[in-house]
């Protein structure tokens, strides 16, 4: 067996009000060699239109070494503009989440709703 890198995410929880989210997530490296230079990209979607976040097109998490088959837990605010965070409160939001390494990129995708 070739040893992989492979990851599972779980978003452990989302809270706050107003312009901003604190998103909680647990990154799990489920493969069997070590993830190197691990890093998160974070965008946002609202009805299939990129919102901004935090003024940015998406926000970047630096995580670095992930070893085989452990996990990290790590917290991100998301902040938006007036608008955005009313039409999030009112219909919710599609986070993508694209974790990337020296040897893998995988995507998840979240759909937050109120």
């Amino acid at each position: 067996m070739t040893d992989n890198v492979k990851f599972a995410l779980e978003i452990t929880s989302i809270n706050g009000g107003d312009f901003s989210r604190s998103v909680s997530a647990q990154l799990t490296n489920v493969g069997t060699a070590d993830a190197h230079n691990v890093w998160g990209k974070i965008e946002a979607y609202y009805q299939g239109i990129r919102i901004k976040l935090s003024g940015q097109d998406y926000v970047r998490k630096d995580i670095g070494l992930l070893a085989a088959r452990n996990s990290v837990t790590t917290d991100v605010t998301l902040s938006f503009s007036i608008i955005d965070a009313i039409k999030i409160s009112q219909n919710g939001v599609r986070l993508v989440l694209t974790v990337f390494s020296d040897e893998f990129t995988q995507t998840f995708y979240y759909d937050y709703t109120p």
